[in-house]
């Protein structure tokens, strides 16, 4: 086989996931893991032959196997991509041994006396075994054909029955012919006949503890090929709906790869982690610490048993749409600041709530947070919150995320951008985003108070900057549109600057769409931790439709648009332009100064006191972990943007020249919104760490949500790449929990819905 690119070439640019590589020796490089993005330098890459390896999360393989992963494809269209066959040569096609080699190297075994007496002497096997497995024997390895699930020999696992000092494979290796770019090296659980056939299954770490514990008369025991520490997220699908026992070595190692498949397994099997005793070394220092160790110091299945009884199983949990996160906070707001919000009158804000609640049957959250990003636009650029000698502009970006139907997120959103296209037509940039054309937008916009980005789908943000791997820094560019900042970027090898930009992003998704496309990245130092966030759980309450528009509702509508229009105009008026009897200047074309008619908003005493202990308690407190701990320390941050907007949306803010007052009462208002917003930031932040098996889940409900009486094939169409057989076990699963229900139609077919 040879490959289109060097792997230098590939993994820094034609990769679907591309990488900073840096000189580890002469032979390899070192980069930062792809897979679990630890920046510990343990991810190594091979300068000749192109195959990787973490030393952290054990992840390993070849260019195909990393083009296959990242790009969503099987292995045998990754070869085709990446080779210069152009077709799936039986090196892509799954290899199999001849049985004629399993009967020789069993036969090997059967003749050698000696092996026999050293793997039942070392191992507990007992003749039963022998036979059953067709052990074999081949250069002092003991052999363990490994069989697929149509029975197909598909590998031989090989252990050293006596160890040498300085081998190569000290515990195991795969089977190898003389064409050495044959491997027989996929994961597998082995055997696989025992998977298909019981309910109950202990799994244990190894080819040896396997068939030392099926000789002991527990027949309903299976490992996984490659070591403990392999383990697929395909395996969970297998061992759905089952009890787990997880026995695993008892050192660190083994409690760390017992803790990474209980993580997998928990949400769909009955699973528990076994731990064996702690027990003598050998006479010559060898830890005793399997379970071959175990049965060697005379314990019985009894024992084990014992064991099992002292771990806790963990029942499977119902799934919701999304994992909830800690929503046990300590609330931003104290009692006086309750009474003060109380005591106010209503807000441009709270009025618009009346107006689109009246229209959109959503909940009142979805409107809340749709008129600040409204409002966000209307002050544009005109009004800056100023401390210590820098600004912050009032910009927001919001993000509603719920069921595909049921909340109406698209009718909310709709409904806000209809206010501000009567303001500013525009202003909305269009819907079609990359951000080149974001860019493009902000050039030709400099000079206007905003530019807002409206999304019927939000996941196509993060979808589009993670897939810009032809446009290096994109997610940091988009941070500098956040901030405001300059920018420049490159456009047919032309340099264009942008040096004054304002702009707000309002969208809506689904829980599954996020967490599909949503990096670490993008959760822990991008793009998320920048929006305010709304989840939803629940469908609304079913509401007729009216027919008309009654005149009242027209009247509240006119007057909405109109106070949105007043609001734009009050702040759009350059205050060092005003003269005496009170008429306006219009301000030149050539006026370089122009931000220096920005009303600048400043901290009264007490809001300055109360935005100072908010800033205390989140940007300095403990979380759980660091994850939300970032999250909470942009709050200060989106304080300050939300105050200014309650202070210029107050027809009671008073300016003094080009200065305006931040009073205690737009401090609160503000501290309400980001004590209600933060804990939806929370549980999106843990919904990326979805397990594969939980996305697809999510996956299945959000298809069942979209189109109720989906059957069973249309799902699998929909799941393109996913076997049918998954798929089946993901609608058992959901239906056992609940979460889903089905009706045999007449055809055959089985439709689905989703509980009620």
């Amino acid at each position: 086989m040879r490959l289109i690119y060097k792997p230098e070439d590939y993994y820094t640019a034609k990769a679907p996931k591309t990488l900073e590589l840096i000189d580890a020796d002469k032979t390899n490089w070192r980069a930062v893991c792809p897979f679990c993005e630890h920046k510990s330098g343990k991810f190594y890459i091979h300068k000749e032959g192109g195959y990787y390896q973490c030393w952290n999360c054990s992840v390993k393989g070849s260019m195909i196997k990393y083009h296959a992963h990242f790009a969503g494809l099987t292995e045998a269209e990754a070869y085709i991509a990446l080779s210069t066959d152009g077709e799936v040569s039986t090196i892509a096609q799954e290899p199999t041994i001849s049985e004629d080699v399993v009967s020789v190297l069993h036969k090997a075994l059967i003749t050698s006396q000696l092996a026999q007496d050293a793997i039942k002497k070392l191992w507990l096997v007992n003749d039963e075994a022998i036979e059953h497995f067709k052990l074999g024997l081949k250069d002092g390895y003991c052999c363990f054909p490994v069989y697929n699930k149509q029975g197909k020999c598909v590998n031989i696992r090989m252990k050293r029955i006596w160890p040498r000092e300085g081998d190569p494979y000290p515990k195991y290796r795969n089977y190898q012919i003389d064409d050495k770019e044959i491997k027989f090296s996929k994961p597998r659980l082995y055997p696989y006949d025992v998977v298909t056939a019981e309910q109950e299954i202990f799994l244990v770490a190894g080819e040896k503890d396997m068939v030392s514990t099926w000789s002991k008369g527990i027949k309903n025991v299976i490992t996984t090929t490659h070591g403990e520490g392999t383990f697929p997220s395909n395996f969970a699908f297998d061992l759905s709906g089952k009890k787990i026992h997880i026995v695993y070595d008892n050192d660190r190692p083994g409690f760390i790869d017992a803790k990474k498949v209980y993580d997998e397994l928990k949400h769909i099997a009955e699973v528990d982690i076994v731990t064996l005793p702690k027990m003598e070394p050998y006479g010559e220092g060898k830890l005793r610490k399997d379970l071959t160790d175990f049965w060697m110091l005379g314990y019985s299945e009894e024992d084990l048993q014992a064991l099992i009884k002292k771990s806790k199983i963990e029942k499977p949990q119902t799934l919701e749409l999304i994992r909830r996160g800690p929503s046990e906070f300590k609330s931003l707001l104290e009692t006086q600041d309750t009474i003060i919000l109380d005591s106010l009158r209503p807000s441009f804000i709270d009025r618009y709530i009346n107006y689109a609640s009246a229209r959109v049957n959503s909940p009142s959250q979805y409107h809340r947070l749709c008129g600040l990003w409204l409002c966000s636009n209307l002050l544009g650029r005109n009004c800056i919150s100023m401390a210590e000698g820098y600004g912050i502009l009032p910009n927001l970006w919001a993000v509603i995320v719920g069921p595909s139907t049921g909340v109406s997120k698209s009718a909310t959103t709709l409904t806000a951008r209809a206010v501000l296209d009567y303001v500013d037509k525009d202003c909305v940039a269009l819907t079609s985003f990359t951000p080149q054309g974001l860019y493009k937008r902000l050039s030709m916009r400099e000079d206007e108070p905003a530019t807002a980005v409206y999304f019927d789908e939000i996941s196509n943000l993060f979808d589009q900057v993670k897939n810009l791997d032809f446009m290096a820094g994109a997610r940091e560019t988009l941070i500098k549109v956040f901030n405001c900042e300059p920018i420049t970027y490159d456009k047919a090898k032309e340099e264009v600057s942008i040096k004054r930009s304002y702009t707000t992003i309002l969208g809506n998704g689904t829980p599954s769409g996020l967490a599909e496309v949503l990096s670490d990245v993008d959760v822990q130092r991008g793009l998320l931790v920048r929006f305010l966030v709304c989840i939803q759980h629940q469908q609304m309450e079913f509401r007729p439709e009216k027919a008309d528009e009654s005149f009242d509702q027209s009247l509240d509508k006119l007057k909405i648009y109109q106070e949105a229009k007043d609001i734009r105009a009050r702040w759009a008026k350059p205050w060092r332009l005003k003269i005496f009897n009170n008429q306006w200047l219009q301000p030149r074309d050539d006026d370089p100064n122009k931000d220096k008619n920005q009303y600048r908003f400043y901290f009264g005493s007490k809001a300055l006191d109360r935005y100072n202990e908010f800033r205390r308690v989140t940007e300095y407190g403990t979380f759980p972990n660091e994850q939300i701990a970032i999250a909470h320390q942009r709050l200060p941050m989106l304080l300050r943007k939300l105050s200014t907007i309650y202070a210029g949306i107050d027809p009671n803010t008073e300016t003094f020249g080009n200065t305006a007052e931040v009073k205690l009462e737009h401090i609160l208002q503000g501290i309400r919104d980001l004590n209600e917003y933060r804990s939806s930031m929370v549980e999106l932040i843990n919904n990326v760490g979805l397990t594969p098996i939980e996305k697809l889940i999510n996956k299945v409900i959000d298809l069942i949500y979209r189109t109720p009486r989906i059957t069973r094939q249309e799902i699998a169409r929909e799941l393109r790449g996913t076997s049918i057989k998954d798929v089946d076990l993901v609608l058992a699963t959901c239906s056992d929990r609940g979460i889903i229900r089905s009706n045999k139609l007449p055809s055959g077919n089985i439709e689905y819905l989703v509980a009620s």
